[in-house]
C-alpha cells in the first residue's frame, strides 16, 4: 500500500479523539522537536478566553516539564508554559486535565496571599491542571489583561 495512503486511512479510521490527540502530538513536534510529546494527554477546552475550542498537550525534556496550547489552531505555533523538573520531583507521573474556573477568584487570592492578575470567573473558559493530585500541582489559566498564561500554586 502507497505510504501516504495509510496514515491518512488510519486517520479516518480512528476514533475521532484519537486522530486529533495524533494532530496535536504532531503539531508539538514540529514546534519543539526536542520535546517528548505525550500524545495520551491531550485535553481540550476554551483554555483563551476565545470562545473556541482549543488543545493542550503535555511533553518533557531532561530538564523541562512543558505545556503546549495550541489557541490558534495546530498549523500555528503554540503557546508554551515551562517549568524545571525538579518542581515536581518525585511526584511523577504527571497529567494534565481541565480545571475549571468557576470559583470566587478574590476568595482565592486571598486564600492564596497574593492577586491573581487577568483572572476572571468563568463558567466557559479553562484552565489546566498540571500535577498527579497527590499534591498540590499547578494550575494554570489564561490571564486576560496580560493576554498570557500565568500560574497559581498553593
Amino acid at each position: 500500500m502507497d505510504r501516504m495512503i495509510l496514515p491518512a486511512l488510519l486517520t479516518l479510521l480512528l476514533p475521532p479523539c484519537l486522530a486529533q490527540s495524533k494532530v496535536v502530538a504532531t503539531a508539538a513536534a514540529r514546534f519543539q522537536p526536542e520535546v517528548t510529546w505525550q500524545e495520551k494527554s491531550v485535553i481540550h477546552a476554551d483554555f483563551s478566553c476565545q470562545g473556541r475550542r482549543e488543545a493542550a498537550i503535555l511533553g518533557t525534556t531532561k530538564e523541562t516539564i512543558v505545556v503546549a496550547i495550541f489557541i490558534n489552531g495546530s498549523a500555528q505555533k503554540p503557546e508554551l508554559v515551562t517549568y524545571p523538573q525538579d518542581v515536581f520531583a518525585p511526584t511523577w507521573p504527571l497529567s494534565i486535565e481541565i480545571d475549571g474556573l468557576d470559583y470566587n477568584v478574590k476568595q482565592r487570592a486571598e486564600d492564596l496571599g497574593t492577586p491573581l492578575q487577568g483572572l476572571q470567573r468563568s463558567k466557559t473558559c479553562k484552565g489546566i491542571y498540571l500535577g498527579n493530585h497527590q499534591e498540590d500541582g499547578i494550575h494554570i489559566y489564561w490571564n486576560r489583561v496580560m493576554r498570557e498564561f500565568n500560574e497559581w500554586r498553593l
